[in-house]
């Protein structure tokens, strides 16, 4: 018998997995999220799906890290640039 609220959370996961910005977040979601796994009672194979899920869009940010060109953090100033005289 399916789980529907299990289905729900595995379909609703994988979508957010695919929006992990950085490996330390998704890391850090996934030991948060081990309550409500429990809680909605995944079966096994759906645990290894979200993990190879996971550990695919880890590799995906490693090779996307690795080709982006790093661009300087721009800062903002608060106060407008006072002009002096050309003098």
């Amino acid at each position: 018998m399916a789980n529907a609220r299990a289905d729900a959370y595995c379909e609703l996961a994988l979508w957010g997995i695919g929006f992990s910005r950085s490996p330390s977040g998704l890391r850090h979601w996934w030991a948060d999220e081990a309550v409500r796994r429990e809680l909605y009672g995944l079966s096994q194979e759906q645990i290894d799906t979200l993990i190879e899920a996971c550990r695919k869009r880890i590799a995906d940010l490693g090779e996307i890290e690795e080709d982006a060109p790093e661009e300087p953090v721009k800062k903002k100033s608060k106060s407008k640039t006072r002009r002096r005289a050309a003098i």
